[in-house]
């Protein structure tokens, strides 16, 4: 075999293997709020999703807004993260079969109830989880529906190195390398819509408030690094 086709041979070996070399990046989606009706103006709990081994979780925020400024508001007050390692107790049916809870308002299939949460309050880093969230879309001035905002907010959550060990501030958290991952084991976000008076309720005796964010959407992207 000449040099000129032993390389060429060579180099087609090494278009071959290098993908195997690089891995795939897995990302996994979870419908945190999945829109399907308008929420009342309490907290509202997503689902726990599993988040341990990650490098990153994205979520993007959005809604439908409202057709009119008489029914929703369509701003955040809150946005609660929070991270557990504790999950309680399945019991069984008469059959074996583990019984486990599932969402009325999230989905449709069966998710982990977790106790010992760490809850990081709207944009901060946490030194027990080693976390921080950025950009968390609450606050007045944070429009969420759709056709302001091109379709969401995102929402980055990612593990982090704390410089001063102190907890809950965010000036203090610098992003983790490529190479860290979450150790947490689940994740979930608590959010509370802004309440206040409809246009109707303000401009007479009715006192009217608004209830809620109407079909809000909240999906969380899930990021493994290349295997």
């Amino acid at each position: 075999m000449n040099i000129r086709r032993l390389l060429i041979v060579c180099a087609a070996a090494l278009v071959v293997a290098l993908p195997s070399l690089a891995g795939n990046q897995d990302i996994r989606t979870y419908y945190l709020f999945n829109g399907v009706s308008a929420a009342d103006s309490s907290e509202q709990a997503s689902i726990w999703i599993p988040i341990r081994g990650a490098s990153r979780v994205y979520v993007r925020t959005f809604s439908a807004g409202a057709a009119a400024d008489t029914d929703f508001c369509d701003t955040l007050t809150t946005w609660k993260t929070l991270f557990s390692d504790s999950v309680l107790f399945m019991a069984r049916d008469s059959v074996g079969t583990i019984v486990t809870a599932r969402s009325t308002q999230s989905s449709v299939g069966a998710f982990p109830m977790c106790a010992d949460s760490v809850v990081i309050t709207n944009q901060l880093a946490d030194s027990v989880k080693m976390i921080a969230v950025i950009n968390p879309v609450q606050g007045v001035a944070k429009p969420l529906r759709g056709s302001v905002t091109g379709s969401g907010y995102y929402t980055i959550i990612m593990p982090t190195v704390i410089q001063a060990g102190i907890p809950n501030t965010p000036l203090n958290a610098q992003v983790a390398g490529t190479n860290d991952v979450f150790m947490a084991q689940y994740m979930r976000i608590r959010y509370t819509p802004r309440t206040r008076l409809t246009t109707a309720g303000f401009s007479s005796t009715a006192g009217t408030r608004t209830r809620g964010i109407n079909k809000l959407r909240m999906i969380a992207s899930v990021v493994y690094d290349n295997k």
